[in-house]
């Protein structure tokens, strides 16, 4: 056991860590190329070994049952090593230096050590009285001295770890300035860093708690309170902010489990381990580790960790009225509006509908504050805010009000083709109007219907073979036929309420003749009259952009006007006329107009495309966001379309890179693929077809892309390893996309065909007559 220790502390510390040697007065930086660890630690230091084996007092926390024992992770003694602000021995000026993971730097008198404990312990390195000198076990130190300096350097450094994700002496570092530079310039730059990097030590899979979210808030707002802080500084730490929020609000686990932790199903074990969070069923108490444990700690070591308590006292999962105004997050939050069931308690669902709402409403209050502060200053990013508003409103019920707001900052910035938020606020404004549009009118259409079951209607249904068939019935026979139902629902009523949509298929004909399920859908009427009547249909795309790019015209408002013609055109309205695009056009053209005038110049002249793409780039690098992927993405079709097939793949990857989940992103993969194709096939380029594998192959993994799509992708894999000669490979992609996409009446018979001339190419001879069957087996199923 303390060979095995041993020798794994030798090997963590032989591994020369990325350290940074910006050090002064109160920092130190060591850098162990191999330290320690030969020596028996029982002999270095008897009286230790004998105090480790010594009985320890009984503790509350032995009570928890012993896990299984998880394999021991030694800490790295190589690193920042800052001052803990103790003295060694005391009584003297000699400061103990830490690095935070549990090794510490002390002078005996005559001798700097590095070991695990402060006047002894596992002894890893010793230095000489000079503490640049030389070391033991090969490590160096810098230690800088220089008062002159140390600001500097702290800060320089700061940023350095934070740069290179070493997170945990970034926030030790940053927290030191801030504490010892008060007022300095480069205090909201810290704090900013500080709020960024409070989140940062939460995993991926994991979620912030309450208390992590309001330290990350605090030191946003720091930077906002700073006086003469640039506003780039209060714009960044407020969207950053903002964007916690919105993550958090969307999945409030973290925040929930601190409310109510004995709600969450752990797993059946009575140690139950969720972070550093542990509950004992047989003391009905919570342990969490506090802060300078970290994680793997031991149980039994009560030092490390602390009794916690939670709003639901009892344990039961359910929150009482007065449990639930004991949880901060709900200071200014209502019980009666949480508890939906009104069964005088707040259950695990309904605790996560409110902490969403009460996040929701934190991001709308800091996004209208900024509104409120920043109008009218130069680099304001308010219709950035004003998204961010609407999208808050949105979550929290309110979607009229968002699209109000909307339209109103479109009428006041419109002009202004540097605004880029507002090219972001007309495509949401076009998508959220047609979807409550198709909420609120086709769920009350449907609902009314099933007021009348003898109603006759009549839809038109496409079956899976893509054959058209008209079905007619009265409502109530529609309902009692499920084969008549789906297809009803499917064909007429996308968009309405999910809820909604699943219920009437469960009660179908019941809604009838069940009294309380035509009290339920009653109401549900009653909720959609009201919905649909506050709704802004005066204010629809259609109407509103027609008439304000008529208001722009006469007031000579051109770079409004552009914006209504292109926002007009892409939702298919012929209301915006005809309009050829110019490049004299390019000074009062926003990226979203940049973006639509390429398409144009595309079809006519590529050349002029790529300038209008161009000019996208180059005004906008900074803000253009998701138009980047435009400008990139068309100038990749204009190169493509005059046969530059590298020069188009090019451009493709600088899309992607841009890309932030944008619609066409799947497509921009597909045409990097084709053109990485043809340029390896061209120039026996193994490496871009590889590529071109790569990129069909991540679209054909994703399942929210249409089916022919990725049956094309697959399709194409096979082409790529056909380039490559490798027969074996690309048949079998040929007969996984028969396979996989068998309804993809396009690709099937092409990889049938292509399968054939891979198994001839390869002497295969025998598999081609079982290809040749499988092939017509599937024409007699997908094609009669």
């Amino acid at each position: 056991m303390y060979n095995r220790r041993s020798n794994r502390w030798k090997e963590m510390a032989m591994r020369v860590s990325s350290g940074f040697c910006f050090l002064w007065l109160t920092a130190v930086s060591l850098l162990f190329v191999s330290c320690g660890g030969d020596e028996d630690p029982a002999e270095a230091n008897p009286d230790q070994a004998a105090a480790d084996d010594a009985p320890k007092n009984p503790d509350p926390v032995d009570e928890l049952p012993e896990p299984e024992p998880e394999p021991v992770v030694i800490p790295d003694p190589n690193g920042i090593y800052l001052s803990t602000g103790e003295k060694y021995p005391q009584g003297r000026d000699t400061e103990v230096y830490s690095n935070g993971e549990g090794f510490f730097m002390w002078f005996n008198g005559s001798v700097w050590k590095i070991s695990d404990k402060v006047g002894g312990g596992r002894t890893i390195s010793t230095g000489q009285a000079n503490i640049n000198a030389k070391w033991t076990s090969g490590g160096k130190a810098s230690y800088y001295p220089s008062k002159t300096s140390q600001k500097e350097a702290l800060f320089s450094l700061a940023v350095a770890c934070q740069g290179s994700s070493d997170n945990h002496n970034a926030i030790r570092l940053f927290e030191k300035y801030v504490a010892e530079y008060k007022g300095d310039a480069r205090l909201p730059e810290a704090y900013l860093s500080l709020g960024d990097l409070t989140i940062s030590v939460v995993k991926k899979d994991e979620q912030p708690t309450y208390a992590q979210i309001k330290k990350a808030q605090e030191n946003y707002a720091l930077v906002r309170e700073s006086e003469q802080v640039p506003l780039r500084l209060i714009n960044d730490a407020t969207f950053n902010e903002g964007g916690l929020l919105e993550r958090i609000a969307d999945n409030p686990e973290g925040v929930v489990a601190e409310i109510l932790p004995s709600a969450i199903d752990y797993s059946a074990e009575t140690y139950y381990p969720r972070g550093s969070l542990v509950f004992n069923k047989g003391t009905k108490k919570f342990y969490y580790a506090n802060s300078a444990a970290g994680k793997g700690v031991e149980l039994s070591d009560k030092s490390s960790w602390e009794e916690r308590s939670f709003p639901d006292k009892d344990n039961n999962g359910e929150l009482t009225k007065t449990e639930f105004s004991d949880a901060p997050i709900f200071k200014e939050a209502s019980f009666d509006e949480a508890d939906l069931n009104g069964n005088g308690n707040v259950d695990y669902a309904e605790t996560f509908d409110i902490v969403s709402l009460i996040l929701y409403k934190d991001m709308e209050t800091l996004f209208r504050e900024y509104s409120e502060a920043q109008t009218g200053n130069e680099g304001a990013q308010i219709s950035q805010a004003t998204e961010k508003i609407g999208f808050a409103c949105e979550k929290q019920g309110r979607p009229s009000e968002m699209l109000a707001m909307y339209f109103k900052d479109i009428e006041k910035y419109g002009n202004d083709p540097m605004n880029v938020g507002v090219d972001g606020i007309l495509k949401k404004y076009s998508d959220k109007f047609k979807e409550y549009d198709d909420l609120y009118g086709k769920t009350l259409d449907l609902l009314e219907k099933l007021q009348t079951p003898a109603q006759p209607v009549t839809f038109t249904s496409r079956s899976r073979k893509g054959v058209e068939e008209t079905i007619s019935g009265t409502v109530e026979e529609i309902l009692k036929d499920r084969r008549k139902l789906l297809p009803f629902l499917s064909s007429t009523y996308k968009g309405m309420d999910s809820d909604i949509y699943t219920e009437v298929t469960k009660f179908r004909s019941a809604i009838f003749v069940n009294p309380d399920y035509a009290s339920k859908f009653k109401g549900y009427l009653k909720k959609y009259k009201g919905l649909r009547a506050n709704f802004p249909s005066d204010l629809s795309p259609g109407v509103a952009f027609a008439k304000l790019m008529e208001s722009a015209k006469s007031s000579g408002q051109r770079a409004l006007e552009l914006r209504m013609r292109a926002a007009l055109e892409n939702m298919g309205s012929s209301a915006g006329g005809t309009y050829t695009p110019q490049r004299s056009d390019f000074p009062v053209a926003s990226p979203s107009v940049l973006v639509w005038m390429a398409e144009k110049f595309i079809k006519i002249s590529p050349k002029d495309s790529i300038a209008a793409m161009e000019r996208l780039i180059s005004v906008f690098g900074d803000t253009g966001g998701p138009f980047l992927f435009d400008a990139h993405y068309l100038i990749g079709q204009a190169n493509e379309k005059e046969k530059s097939f590298g020069k188009a793949a090019n451009h493709y990857t600088q899309a992607l890179n841009n890309s932030w989940g944008h619609e066409s992103a799947n497509d921009a993969r597909v045409r990097n693929g084709n053109c990485l194709l043809q340029v390896g096939k061209s120039a026996n380029n193994q490496s871009a077809i590889e590529q071109a594998h790569a990129s069909f192959s991540e679209v054909r993994g994703d399942t929210d892309a249409p089916l022919e799509v990725r049956a094309r992708c697959s399709f194409m894999m096979g082409e790529s390893k056909l380039a490559l000669k490798d027969y074996s490979a690309a048949a079998f992609l040929y007969l996984e996309t028969t396979l996989n996409f068998p309804s993809a009446i396009e690709w099937v018979p092409k990889a049938f065909d292509q399968a054939i001339r891979c198994y001839e190419q390869s002497g295969q001879a025998d598999q081609i007559g079982i290809v040749n069957k499988q092939y017509v087996a599937w024409q007699r199923k997908f094609l009669k």
